[in-house]
């Protein structure tokens, strides 16, 4: 069983345990994040903290310090220097028993790495559905909190409708994101995002894959509402998802509807995001 960091020690994962009374357990709540390493460099370390920090705040969680020698120590432990892995920090909100949500100390820090296999990044393009229910527009939409069933229901619809992922939409009709990832869409020349204000999830690396296209390759980006008829036609706009993990994952079907793609733009775009995203060794 793979080693994790739980509250600052070193643990075998089969025996690692957390009390009964966190309410994390009971209630979902806690914030976690999710970020990538490959080859002993993690990317985005400070960006993914920072906004771990920011959410736990707006729950009332006072959260732990986070450094990298506790990740430098887990990277050792798993012989994860190189190769592609999932880094998931989760901080939990404690064991007050109080139904609502004070300010308080959190009660679990726990970090765990799992390695991402070739085939798990559908460099081939993804074909997703808009989803047939409307997303919740409560304010845990824009929170990375542990209540994710809303998501895993979207990923088992995704299943259920044999396609790769799932684009959620607002009560409105305001396209969203796909269960774990934005969504970025290419058309004239031109990137554009869902508005941020909308009940969705504004992750991390979105932030820097825009920032690269805009000062390196000087794109025009923006933020829009959109629902599903405002979409360009087929031949005239690009889909892509991105999230940390699999950064940018092109989108070749919706709903029955063929995308083209253009590769040499993924690569450009790639290049400049690259060029970017910031690199923390946790090896050396």
């Amino acid at each position: 069983m793979p080693e994790v960091w739980l509250n600052g020690e070193l643990l075998d994962g089969s025996v690692a345990a957390i009390p009964v009374t966190d309410r994390g357990f009971l209630f979902g709540d806690g914030i976690f994040t999710t970020m990538k390493i490959s080859d002993g460099t993690v990317r985005e370390f400070g960006a993914h903290v920072r906004n771990l920090m920011e959410q736990c705040c707006s729950l009332g969680i006072r959260a732990p310090d986070i450094n990298l020698s506790a990740v430098k120590a887990l990277v050792q432990a798993n012989a994860a220097e190189r190769g592609t892995w999932r880094l998931k920090i989760i901080v939990t909100g404690g064991c007050q028993p109080s139904l609502a949500l004070p300010e308080r100390d959190h009660g679990t820090l726990l970090m765990m790495l799992k390695p991402i296999r070739n085939g798990e990044t559908g460099v081939g393009g993804l074909r997703v559905a808009l989803s047939e229910r409307r997303a919740s527009s409560a304010r845990l939409s824009s929170l990375k909190s542990l209540a994710y069933l809303e998501r895993l229901m979207y990923r088992q619809e995704a299943v259920s409708r044999n396609v790769d992922d799932i684009i959620s939409v607002s009560p409105e009709g305001w396209l969203l994101e796909s269960a774990f990832a934005n969504l970025l869409i290419r058309r004239d020349g031109s990137l554009y995002t869902p508005c941020f204000e909308l009940p969705l999830l504004h992750g991390s690396t979105i932030d820097v894959m825009i920032h690269g296209a805009r000062s390196v390759l000087g794109i025009k980006t923006e933020q829009v509402r959109w629902r599903a008829d405002d979409l360009p036609p087929p031949g005239r706009c690009q889909l892509y998802l991105v999230n940390s993990l699999h950064e940018l994952q092109p989108v070749v079907e919706v709903d029955g509807r063929v995308f083209t793609r253009d590769e040499d733009f993924e690569r450009r775009l790639l290049k400049a995001y690259e060029g970017c995203v910031e690199k923390t060794d946790v090896v050396n």
